[in-house]
């Protein structure tokens, strides 16, 4: 199995799963994962009470999150560097909510889907 059949198994899992009405936005937090070589990198998923274009820390706001809310990403889908794990995460969350299923079209009833390093810029996926 590939990582990106692993990232919508996980996000269809994730989005089937109750989601209060006050989740205004979503948001993929992206990270370094701590010592396994195998995984540099590590994303994880979020709901948020408010979304700001203007203001990150929307992304801070968190209201929900999946029972699994973290999953790890194997290097030959991540590479080493940051910039190259975003670009590429960024496109397979893309793909996955144009897939249109209806656990994709959960991410879009808010007002946006975001993606970025916890400590870094947010790149928005998705806006209404």
């Amino acid at each position: 199995m590939d990582f990106n059949e692993d990232l919508n198994n996980w996000l269809t899992a994730a989005l089937s799963e109750d989601i209060p009405d006050d989740v205004a936005a979503f948001h993929f937090n992206l990270y370094e994962s701590a010592g396994d070589e195998e995984f540099r990198f590590g994303i994880d998923l979020v709901g948020t009470g408010s979304f700001d274009p203007e203001d990150d820390d929307w992304a801070c706001d968190e209201v929900w999150t999946p029972e699994q809310r973290m999953l790890y990403i194997p290097l030959e889908a991540s590479g080493t560097e940051w910039e190259a794990c975003l670009s590429c995460m960024k496109s397979l969350v893309q793909n996955y909510l144009n897939t249109e299923q209806g656990p994709a079209e959960k991410l879009k009833s808010g007002a946006a889907v975001g993606i970025g390093f916890v400590d870094g810029d947010i790149e928005l996926a998705w806006q209404k």
